[in-house]
């Protein structure tokens, strides 16, 4: 639960809310780690990769070789059958588009889509965008 602390060897994990597509969803944390890992209970990288195309081509021209380079990278891994996770919370920022919600041009995205202007962020703008994505 949300405010719960874990200890682990030589390390303690803060217990917080992730809300995301699913109700309930939490993460462990513990500070300091360096890069933060993400451990997601399913593979999704390629799909979400494939919806930030759709949902913003304009920051997926091809002067941004990164996304198009972690997309193959993601290819040849589940080509192979390996997961391409766990992955980082800086290449989530790159590839899932759920974790940009609070910027302008998804939530106008999801306005156009039929979400509401006067909850951007917390719930409706990711949910216009997973039901997007379902489509």
């Amino acid at each position: 639960m949300h405010g719960e602390h874990v200890n682990g060897p030589g390390l303690r994990f803060e217990v917080i809310d992730v809300p995301g597509h699913t109700s309930g969803p939490i993460a462990d944390f513990a500070a300091p780690v360096g890069d933060t890992r993400a451990c997601c209970a399913h593979e999704h990288t390629l799909s979400n990769l494939k919806f930030a195309r759709a949902m913003e081509p304009a920051k997926r021209e091809p002067a941004n070789r990164e996304p198009a380079a972690h997309t193959a990278w993601c290819e040849s891994r589940r080509a192979a059958g390996v997961p391409t996770l766990p992955s980082s919370i800086a290449r989530e920022l790159q590839a899932n588009p759920f974790l940009h919600c609070a910027e302008r041009a998804p939530a106008q995205r999801a306005r156009d889509r039929g979400a509401p202007t006067h909850d951007a962020v917390a719930v409706a703008v990711p949910a216009a965008l997973r039901e997007w994505k379902n489509e």
